[in-house]
């Protein structure tokens, strides 16, 4: 992550490049940001064309899962 160039308490924000990369493969593969982000996270080619490493995505498993009730 980048420092804050700008006055303000805002969180850093991310290089533009990897961004963009995202967008690329989002546009290609027909994406939803969610989708996207499922695929960067499981795919080792996504991950490397955007530009992220392995613990770049390094999360905790959500306190709760969502069940659909039948």
């Amino acid at each position: 992550m980048v420092s804050r160039s700008g006055p303000g308490s805002g969180n850093a924000s991310y290089p533009a490049e990897p961004l963009v990369r995202c967008l690329l493969l989002g546009v290609w593969h027909g994406l939803s940001d969610p989708a996207l982000e499922a695929q960067i996270r499981d795919r080792l080619s996504f991950r490397c064309f955007a530009g992220f490493s392995l613990s770049d995505f390094r999360t905790a498993r959500p306190p709760f899962d969502i069940v659909a009730l039948p």
